[in-house]
């Protein structure tokens, strides 16, 4: 399923949907000039029974995958999934001000990729602020951040950014990893 927008979201999951995968292939894209190319906002549940799921966010300017900044945005996920969101000039995924993001099995990877000819110095691969993220599950999550920032050595620009207090927990028998990198310089 693939969404496009010139100046809105791309792809929009806005609270109450529930998206399951038993078989096959799924892949949800989104893509924008201007705004998230992917957005999950409000109730959100992904379940995987057997098949491969793919959620990717991409836009030029803005945010590639966004869980919007809000209380009520709250993102489960069942089953094996991958996460991506990639911006031109801007973050590539970001866990909005207190969204909630939690994995009950399966493995999951979050890959957030930003990248800048100019060298803005302000390129976030994945970027956290104050949210929650749980791995309740004996799977693994994987996230990962990339800033290919062109420009030289810069303060703005980060592979990962947490900001503010998030709250970043395993409390199953799986794993969670972060990691970052950052080309700038």
């Amino acid at each position: 399923m693939n969404g496009t927008s010139t100046s809105l979201v791309g792809l929009l999951l806005n609270g109450g949907n529930t998206v399951t995968a038993s078989s096959g292939s799924l892949t949800l894209n989104g893509t924008s000039t201007s705004d998230a190319g992917l957005q999950l906002r409000g109730s959100v549940g992904l379940t995987n029974s057997g098949a491969t799921l793919a959620l990717n966010g991409t836009t030029n300017s803005y945010r590639g995958l966004e869980l919007l900044g809000a209380a009520s945005t709250n993102v489960t996920v069942s089953g094996d999934a991958a996460f991506s969101g990639t911006s031109n000039t801007g973050t590539g995924v970001i866990f909005g001000t207190a969204s909630t993001f939690d994995v009950s099995s399966g493995n999951v990877t979050v890959s957030g990729l930003s990248s800048t000819a100019a060298g803005t110095g302000a390129a976030l691969g994945t970027r956290f602020a104050d949210a929650t993220v749980t791995n309740s599950g004996s799977g693994s999550l994987a996230i990962t951040g990339t800033s290919n920032d062109a420009g030289g050595i810069n303060s703005g620009s980060a592979g990962v950014l947490l900001t503010n207090a998030n709250s970043l927990t395993n409390s199953g028998g799986g794993s969670l990893s972060l990691s970052g990198t950052n080309t700038s310089g």
